[in-house]
Formats: structure tokens, sequence, C-alpha cells
């Protein structure tokens, strides 16, 4: 299993890409992720704890949980396999939450509310288009 760390400043790091000789993927301040899990429990009305919790938890906290998981995956470009350590969750279930939230784009109103949200974040944290820096 993967060991995910967090260094002196403060940045959410995995061992995955040690592990494998794949490059290393671009690293964000922890306080990144807290963002999109707050930005996530203030709008859904739900708590922290709940969307971290092990148990899948009523359906309104579920879907929560998998806007996270999936504007933490899109807005910061992380990998699944990162998602789902930040969020106690494997990566195939991170992958299923996105889809599951792509699918619920359809909704026009869940679209225009995803896609605020996420620029909202990529703004806040000083990224741009894709996760990279501005």
């Amino acid at each position: 299993m993967m060991a995910e760390s967090t260094s002196e400043g403060g940045c959410v790091e995995s061992n995955s890409a040690l592990a494998t000789g794949a490059p290393a993927l671009q690293r964000y301040p922890a306080e990144h992720i807290d963002l999109v899990s707050g930005v996530v429990c203030s709008v859904f009305q739900v708590g922290k704890a709940e969307i971290l919790a092990a148990r899948r938890g009523k359906a309104p906290v579920a879907f929560a949980r998998q806007v996270a998981m999936y504007l933490t995956h899109v807005a910061l470009s992380q990998s699944l396999t990162e998602v789902g350590l930040a969020f106690n969750r494997d990566r195939t279930t991170v992958s299923h939450a996105c889809q599951l939230v792509e699918d619920r784009r359809e909704d026009p109103q869940i679209d225009l509310a995803l896609d605020y949200l996420e620029r909202s974040i990529m703004a806040v944290a000083g990224l741009g288009r894709g996760g990279v820096r501005a």
C-alpha cells in the first residue's frame, strides 16, 4: 500500500512515484485539499468528518464526498490514487465517484454549480486551468 505524508511545507505527497519509477506529480499544499473539503462541506452542509468517514453514509453525504473527490482530481490535477489517499478511499472508488459526478453534469444546474466551484477553488489556490500554477 502506498503511503502519504505531509512534508515540511505542508504538501501532500505520495511515495507512489518513487515506488513505480514514474515521474513525480505536482504536489499541493495540504491546505488546498482542505480548501476543497471545506468548500464542499459548506455548500452541501455536511461535516468534514462525514466526508472522510470510512462508511458511505446517507446519499447527500456520499454525493458531497464524490464531488469533493471529483474537484480534487479535476481542479488540483491530483491522480486518482492521491485523491483516494486524501479521502481514505481506493483509487477505483475515486474513479467511480468522478464518473458519477460527470454523469450528473448533464443537469444544467449541477453543471453550473460544479463549474463555479472548480473555478473558485482554482482561483483561491492560485491555479490556472488543469491545475497549473498561475
